[in-house]
């Protein structure tokens, strides 16, 4: 290896990653497929999860909410 990278040309993602990949998808032209196992086909669903954080998120741009019992910044 030369010391250079390429840009991702598969993007998968699994639950809410499968979400993020496709959202992020149109982003990175390189990307030549997305893949998605068990993403959330329902926004409602995804926001549901973290509806208590929804003032802070809101008020701040971001905030820390458990899913799944792990910590993830929103």
């Amino acid at each position: 290896m030369d010391g250079e990278l390429e840009a991702p040309r598969i993007l998968i993602g699994h639950s809410q990653g499968g979400a993020a990949v496709l959202a992020m998808a149109s982003r990175v032209a390189a990307a030549a497929a997305v893949c998605t196992i068990g993403a959330p086909a329902d926004l409602a669903h995804v926001v549901a999860h973290f509806q208590d954080a929804r003032p802070e998120i809101e008020a701040k741009g971001e905030a820390e909410v458990l899913l799944v019992g792990r910590p993830f910044r929103i």
